[in-house]
């Protein structure tokens, strides 16, 4: 609430009341804090947002950040806008935010001022992005139909470093060898070599070089012959032998193949469910390789 006035009207069914005129007035403003107080910082592309608070000479408070005039003193460092904002809820709360947008590394001084009394000044530092660092480097294997977890890290003018795993654009070179997603995860398609790479803000890392594979043999688990109830489920789990003795675990990446689906019928996650009477062999093909069968005996009774 600021100082001025306004008439208060009470209507139902159509019907008004005589306009009621009521009066604020706030005491002088003594100081105007500026929140974070603390100097505050972000990189360039993201946004800090600030509130005003008006301390008057009574004590009480007030949130004045529509009313104050903001002061940015480096509009080529951050631009900066007061906003709006509707908070979800029974009823909907609505607020005024002042936003700074970082455009380029440097520092601004944000104040704001309300009946001649000036906030004290906040630093706000804008840091721009100057290189990033992918790992794991500078080479790295998996099999095909595993997956290998990248990381970005991108350090900035000011000498301070952030995980950007999430935020960078990931590129494969052969996405015939391999495919890598938004979150960093490479994935073997087949045997072969590719380069990886991460992209933000213009900033490019330097490549890694992947090395895919080739798978050796697949084994199922359990690998013995099991007696199930129609109706009932099995869990099976393919891992994958690849050409330096490593392993994985690659049960979503096979296919899985019942020979009797009317026994047995298998996800493609795996799991076996058990239909009728009868014995059915399950297995697991990718890249040309098959495992060796693992039997179900469904009792039809």
């Amino acid at each position: 609430m600021v100082p001025g006035d306004t008439n208060i009207i009470a209507s139902l069914s159509g019907i008004s009341s005589t306009p009621a005129s009521l009066v604020v007035i706030n005491p002088s403003v003594s100081s105007i804090a500026i929140l974070p107080t603390y100097p505050p910082s972000l990189d360039v592309g993201y946004t800090q947002q600030f509130t005003a608070t008006a301390i008057y000479a009574d004590g009480s408070t007030a949130d004045v950040t529509s009313h104050v005039i903001w002061a940015n003193s480096n509009s080529a460092v951050a631009t900066t806008s007061l906003t709006e904002i509707t908070q979800a809820g029974v009823p909907s709360k609505q607020y005024w935010v002042y936003s700074a947008l970082g455009l380029a590394s440097g520092t601004t001084i944000i104040e704001a001022s309300l009946d001649a009394v000036t906030s004290p000044p906040v630093r706000l530092t804008v840091s721009a992005l100057s290189s990033i660092a992918v790992s794991p480097a500078p080479q790295d294997t998996l099999g095909v139909g595993a997956i290998l977890q990248f990381n970005a890290t991108g350090t900035y003018f000011d000498g301070s470093t952030k995980n950007i795993t999430s935020e960078v654009t990931w590129v494969s070179s052969n996405t015939n060898v391999s495919v890598i997603n938004s979150s960093g995860e490479a994935l073997g398609i087949a045997p072969g070599s590719a380069n990886i790479k991460a992209s933000l803000a213009g900033i490019s890392s330097s490549s890694v070089s992947l090395t895919v594979l080739p798978l050796t043999s697949i084994a199922l688990t359990p690998n013995t012959p099991s007696i199930l109830a129609v109706g009932a489920t099995q869990q099976l789990t393919a891992i994958g032998t690849y050409s330096d003795g490593s392993t994985a675990d690659i049960s979503s990446r096979v296919i899985w193949s019942s020979d009797d689906t009317r026994t047995v019928n298998i996800s493609s996650t795996g799991l076996a469910t058990c239909e009728g009477g009868g014995t059915a062999s399950i297995t697991a093909t990718l890249e040309g390789v098959t495992s060796a069968p693992v039997t179900l005996i469904v009792a039809s009774s």
